[in-house]
């Protein structure tokens, strides 16, 4: 399983869409830690060797943060007996005095090993407030081979 130490091979640009809320004034003594909600990746099952070893994966979740400085986002995979094998830690930029949207980007992952692998994310922003964490799965199965008869 060293194969997903690498999981998370490579992180895309995350982009921000759907912003709502607001930027400007001074939110001394009003920043509280951000939230998440809504976390997945898509898709979240994919066969051995498909994409001849990676295949990249959407990852999207919605997010509130009364400061507007959410900075980045971590995510950890764990393999079947919840031991870590991977931890990842990607900026989030454009999005300075944002309070809510949705973040999305794209993480390369290998198709190499079978199992069932469940990830967990959070976001922090840059007075180093860690969200909730959310949780998901991910799978990678054998090949389903179709049956067909032949005649000789």
């Amino acid at each position: 399983m060293k194969t997903w130490k690498l999981l998370v091979v490579a992180c895309m640009t995350a982009f921000l869409f759907g912003c709502g809320g607001g930027g400007g004034g001074d939110n001394s003594g009003t920043d509280e830690p951000p939230t998440i909600s809504n976390a997945f990746i898509s898709p979240a099952v994919a066969t051995y060797y498909q994409g001849g070893g990676t295949i990249n994966v959407n990852l999207t979740m919605k997010f509130t943060d009364s400061g507007g400085n959410v900075k980045s986002f971590t995510l950890n995979i764990y393999d079947v007996n919840n031991s870590q094998l991977s931890t990842n830690t990607y900026p989030i930029s454009g999005i300075s005095g944002v309070t809510n949207g949705t973040i999305s980007g794209v993480v390369t992952i290998p198709t190499t090993t079978i199992g069932n692998y469940t990830w967990k994310i959070f976001v922090t922003d840059a007075a180093s407030h860690k969200s909730n964490i959310l949780n998901g799965s991910f799978d990678i199965i054998t090949s389903q081979m179709t049956q067909s008869s032949a005649t000789a």
